[in-house]
């Protein structure tokens, strides 16, 4: 009788430990996927003609890949015409963009702009 005690108190109390130790697990870490919010600051520097840049427009090959400002410091985007650049910082060229790209009939575009050093 003690045997058989002994081992309904452990399938009562077993189950519960078990579900006691699953619900002390932390929250995973939220997946940030905006890379743009990754650039400090002092890296943001002001871009001129010449200037070659990396555009990554998550969701589009179409526009993504790497560019260099002509002469007159614009960007001739893929399928979307020139955008002047010059005098932007690459955050300001990220938000010029996205506008361009909502203004051909995609709204939510997360584009992503990185200076090459140099």
């Amino acid at each position: 009788m003690k045997k058989a005690a002994m081992i309904l108190k452990a399938a009562i109390v077993l189950p519960g430990a078990l579900v006691a130790a699953c619900s002390s697990v932390p929250d995973p870490e939220p997946v940030i996927s905006d890379v743009s919010s990754f650039q400090s600051p002092a890296i943001q520097r002001t871009l001129a003609a010449g200037d070659r840049v990396k555009i990554i427009v998550f969701g589009s090959d179409k526009v993504s890949g790497d560019y260099r400002l002509d002469a007159s410091g614009r960007l001739a985007l893929n399928g979307y015409g020139k955008v002047q650049a010059a005098g932007l910082t690459t955050r300001q060229l990220e938000e010029q963009i996205a506008a361009l790209m909502a203004s051909k009939g995609i709204p939510d575009a997360r584009v992503s702009v990185l200076a090459e050093e140099g």
